[in-house]
C-alpha cells in the first residue's frame, strides 16, 4: 500500500468509526439508561455481544439480510427493551425476556423484509405483481409468478407472493436473501400453447 492509497484508507476508516459512534449513541440515548452505573454495565455487555454475532453474519456473507440490517433490526429490539426495562430488571426476569425476545426479533426481521419487499421499484427481480400490477414485469425479459417459500412442503402456500422474475428460472432470491421456488405464469403457460401448435403443425 503507497502512501496515497494508505491516507486514502485511514480517511474512509475514520469516516466509517465516526459513523458508527455516532450510532452507538444513538442506541445509548435511545435505550433510556441515564445515570445508572449497573444497568450502563449490562447494556454494554449486550450491546458488545450484538456486535460479535453481527461481525460474524457479515464476515461469512456481507450480503445478508441480518448483515445490512443489522442495525434496523436492532432498533425495534431496543425499542421492545426500553418498555420491558430489559437493562434494569433482575437476573431471572431479564433471562425471561431473553427468552420472549426470540420472537420479537423474528418480528423485528420480518418488518424490515416488508420494507424490502415493498421497497422493490417497477422494472425489478421481485417487483409484487399481484393482481393488476402483472402488467408491470418487464416484457419478454420477465414474467409474473407465485414464488413459494422453499423450506415449504409441497402444498403450504404459507409467505407465498407473486413477484416478477426471469422467465426460465425455477427458484427466486429476494434482496433479503430468502430462497423461494418460482413458477413462470401466463409466459409459461403461452410457451406451452406454443409448443403444442408447433408440434401439430409437424405431425
Amino acid at each position: 500500500m503507497d502512501a496515497a492509497a494508505k491516507t486514502a484508507w485511514e480517511k474512509t476508516y475514520k469516516t466509517s468509526a465516526e459513523a458508527k459512534a455516532k450510532l452507538d449513541v444513538a442506541d445509548l440515548t435511545a435505550s433510556g439508561i441515564k445515570a445508572d452505573a449497573a444497568a450502563k454495565l449490562i447494556y454494554d455487555t449486550e450491546l458488545l455481544k450484538w456486535k460479535k454475532a453481527v461481525f460474524a453474519i457479515c464476515k461469512a456473507n456481507k450480503a445478508d439480510f441480518k448483515c445490512t440490517n443489522a442495525r434496523a433490526i436492532r432498533d425495534k429490539t431496543e425499542a421492545s427493551r426500553k418498555t420491558t426495562k430489559f437493562y434494569t430488571v433482575t437476573v431471572a426476569a431479564r433471562a425471561k425476556l431473553v427468552e420472549a425476545e426470540k420472537a420479537t426479533t423474528k418480528k423485528s426481521e420480518d418488518d424490515v423484509k416488508a420494507l424490502w419487499v415493498k421497497d422493490v421499484k417497477v422494472g425489478a427481480l421481485g417487483f409484487d405483481c399481484t393482481g393488476t400490477a402483472s402488467g408491470k414485469c418487464v416484457a419478454e425479459k420477465q414474467c409474473c409468478g407465485p414464488a413459494t417459500p422453499k423450506a415449504n412442503k409441497a402444498g403450504d402456500v404459507a409467505g407465498q407472493r407473486q413477484v416478477c422474475n426471469t422467465p426460465t428460472l425455477t427458484t427466486f432470491k429476494d434482496k433479503a436473501l430468502a430462497e423461494f421456488t418460482f413458477k413462470c405464469g401466463a409466459k409459461q403457460l403461452v410457451a406451452s400453447a406454443g409448443a403444442i401448435l408447433a408440434a401439430a403443425y409437424y405431425m
